[in-house]
């Protein structure tokens, strides 16, 4: 069965916040999605995962 990817809005959606908080979590080294050879991030199952983690961690502390 081939693994479900998501592109940056996609995964924006599935995690419940904007593509841009996407960008800074991967600045900030949180997430690693990989990259297409255009360039586009792609994020699996376990990026969503974790992205929905530092989601709800900073909504807990009171950050964003």
């Amino acid at each position: 069965m081939p693994k479900q990817l998501f592109n940056i809005g996609d995964a924006a959606r599935e995690v419940g916040v904007c593509a841009e908080t996407l960008r800074v979590y991967e600045k900030e080294g949180l997430v690693k999605p990989d990259r297409l050879p255009n360039g586009h991030r792609i994020f699996t199952p376990s990026d969503i995962a974790a992205a929905r983690e530092i989601r709800a961690q900073r909504k807990r502390s009171g950050g964003k």
